[in-house]
């Protein structure tokens, strides 16, 4: 092992697909005092110290080569993490890092004020209109901000809209709150733990509710993590999930 040089690829896809396996840099590093290379300059890695960007790797390590050969061996689990997951993936003995991981801003200074608002997910569409009211009677007197694009699902709250990925990671790294759905930026916001997630779960009905829970495979859940407060659109509580009106 000692004369391979890794290189690694295979996660061209969506912001939140790219963020999930920011982890695994370290964890790799950790375990075998081996940087990582970034074949392909993905901007996850713009930053991260456990990545190299200026040699030629004689070994390449294909995130979704391997994780489709272990969907075909039908030896998914139900992870605590991604991280545990790609660690298993590559058979690495240990795992570090349990988040993901984008070092830039982690030192940003918090606005205790602040609440960063993100309404629609490419997947799951929409945050319900009653949902952003609520919201907006919550946290009366803080500085709401929306953030997304454009044709998101419009808001009465400030706007900083069509930033790019690092604009967006500074401005999520700064808030106190940030309240959002299934969306890239929530894995964004994943990266930041003293940032308080509130993640809405509008697009799972009331049986889906009732057997939610983080990283299950078998109802799409599998992108949600532990350590993030959930909630439903309902008036009540269900499942492990709290009610909108107490966002």
């Amino acid at each position: 092992m000692s004369n391979a040089i890794y290189g690694f690829t295979g996660f061209n896809a969506g912001i939140g697909d790219q963020v999930t396996v920011s982890s695994f840099p370290e964890n790799f590093f950790k375990n075998y005092n081996l940087k990582l290379v970034d074949i392909h300059k993905y901007w996850i890695f713009d930053y991260n110290p456990y990545i190299e960007r200026d040699r030629e790797p004689n070994v390449i390590l294909n995130h979704l080569q391997t994780q489709l050969d272990i969907i075909n061996q039908n030896k998914r689990y139900n992870w605590k993490s991604d991280a545990e997951e790609l660690c298993y993936n590559f058979n690495l003995p240990k795992m570090y890092l349990r988040r993901p991981r984008l070092y830039k801003y982690e030192d940003s200074i918090t606005q205790k004020d602040l609440v960063i608002v993100h309404t629609t997910g490419k997947t799951v569409g929409e945050m319900p209109e009653h949902v952003i009211d609520q919201i907006k009677k919550n946290y009366d007197g803080y500085d709401i901000v929306q953030i997304g694009l454009d044709s998101d699902a419009r808001t009465p709250f400030r706007k900083l809209l069509n930033l790019n990925k690092w604009e967006t990671a500074e401005v999520i790294s700064k808030a106190a709150i940030f309240i959002g759905v299934n969306s890239g930026f929530y894995h964004i916001a994943n990266c930041y733990p003293k940032v308080r997630k509130k993640i809405v779960l509008h697009e799972l009905n009331k049986e889906k509710l009732n057997s939610f829970k983080p990283k299950m495979q078998s109802i799409g859940t599998e992108w949600y993590d532990y350590n993030i407060e959930y909630f439903n659109t309902s008036e009540f509580d269900i499942g492990a999930t709290n009610s909108y009106n107490i966002l």
